[in-house]
């Protein structure tokens, strides 16, 4: 009865340790939820992050007059009277590059 007791008890301390290993809640299983995890909270610090910058850049825009002329003539292409500006077209032989410049009347002309 020794020996049968023996085989019985490696029997189940084999099969206690493949579920242990391989089960739903196994340490595989752990492992790759901890990845995931860690994946989340990398996803979450990048979303923070950008959070931080939007908010930085509301409140630049309520409250910083000069910063709210900038961004407003950079999304909408407008330029100061006299203000140089450079647009740059990408070709597939390289890089050319136009200047504009505007006159105190808004008048457009090119050198």
């Amino acid at each position: 009865m020794g020996r049968f007791s023996s085989i019985i008890l490696c029997a189940l301390a084999f099969i206690w340790g493949l579920t242990t290993l391989f089960g739903s809640n196994g340490l595989l299983q752990l492992k790759k939820m901890d990845e995931e995890y860690r994946a989340l909270e990398r996803e979450n610090l990048a979303i923070e992050s950008e959070i931080t910058r939007l908010e930085n850049r509301i409140y630049a825009l309520e409250k910083d007059t000069h910063f709210l002329e900038a961004s407003s003539r950079e999304q909408l292409g407008l330029s100061k009277a006299g203000e140089i500006v450079y647009i740059f077209n990408d070709t597939p032989r390289g890089t050319s590059a136009s200047i504009v410049r505007r006159t105190p009347s808004n008048e457009v002309t090119e050198p």
